[in-house]
């Protein structure tokens, strides 16, 4: 057991459950990082399609804010050097080329599921799960626009067309799937 030195608030929480919850914080770092590995680059763009997305939101919807700690695992794993980011390039310098802000966004659609649709997993039909989802991936689109359109010397509009646009369709089928599996799945 761990007791807080706090006396003021003393909480009990047992060693097991903090193994648990790092056991999973490490398993869907590690499954971001391996949905790098599969992706279908563009040519006309230099952001790939992957399955990174769908895992940072299934992520938060699964653990809650222990979500968003697994991609903030993996982003330092990356910056550290393991083949996270892609397997030819994983350093800090990645955070600061064309994916660099989508790969930050995933932590904060992670955030974003944890807060906005988590906890209302039992109120919420698929469909209604699916619309907030779309929302939340915003939160990876957004900062994802803005570091292309910075790094890659872009304009706003172009980035948008190069970093967005693309993606449309797929995120649209990515967010579906997440949505009707989360929505029959466990939540930790």
């Amino acid at each position: 057991m761990i007791i807080s030195q706090n006396k003021a608030s003393v909480s009990w929480i047992p060693q097991a459950q903090i193994g648990q919850r790092m056991a999973w914080i490490v398993l869907f770092a590690s499954l971001t990082g391996l949905s790098a590995l599969v992706k279908i680059p563009l040519g006309f763009t230099p952001v790939p399609i992957t399955l990174q997305t769908a895992v940072a939101m299934a992520g938060g919807l699964i653990l809650g804010r222990d979500g968003f700690w697994a991609q903030v695992l993996y982003l330092l794993l990356g910056c550290v050097g393991l083949p996270f980011f892609t397997p030819e390039h994983s350093n800090v310098q990645v955070l600061f080329g064309a994916t660099g802000g989508y790969l930050i966004g995933f932590a904060f659609a992670s955030y974003g599921c944890a807060r906005w649709i988590r906890p209302y997993a039992g109120q919420l039909s698929w469909f209604q799960r699916y619309v907030r989802l779309l929302g939340v991936s915003m939160l990876i689109f957004v900062p994802g626009v803005l570091g292309l359109a910075l790094f890659q010397d872009l304009s706003l509009s172009k980035a948008v067309m190069l970093g967005f646009v693309p993606f449309i369709a797929g995120d649209l089928i990515k967010t579906l799937l997440v949505s009707l599996i989360s929505h029959k799945s466990f939540v930790l």
